[in-house]
């Protein structure tokens, strides 16, 4: 998992900067490079924009988009959590209840976020 994505701003761009000041090391990857790693080039059209990694930690958050496909967010999380990762969703606060009917039951954070004139806000973790 080594490409970078440039940091412009974006959910995760603000996800990692929360990171960075708990004085964790965190980096945003390219979903293309998670895919890759995991070997399921399937997984590229769930609608998984990017990822922040927090490697010492075995933690991925995943940004999805809007209009993202639940069940192949549902199998990226499934796919990661074989590979030893513990996953959190961010999704727009206004899917967040549709992120919760798909994968309850999985042992997933969920946090919404939004934007704002201020920049990007986050809801607490929720487990789904």
């Amino acid at each position: 998992m080594s490409t970078i994505v440039a940091p412009s701003v974006t959910a995760g761009k603000e996800a990692l900067e929360r990171w960075e000041l708990t004085g964790r090391r965190a980096s945003i990857v390219a979903w293309s490079s998670i895919v890759g790693s995991l070997g399921r080039d399937e997984l590229m059209g769930a609608g998984v924009d990017e990822a922040v990694l927090i490697p010492d930690s075995d933690i991925v958050e995943l940004v999805v988009t809007p209009s993202c496909d639940w069940a192949g967010v549902a199998d990226s999380v499934a796919a990661l959590q074989s590979a030893g990762w513990m996953v959190t969703v961010l999704t727009q606060l206004a899917s967040l209840g549709e992120a919760h009917n798909v994968l309850a039951g999985t042992a997933v954070s969920l946090q919404g976020c939004w934007r704002n004139e201020a920049g990007w806000r986050f809801s607490p973790a929720e487990i789904a």
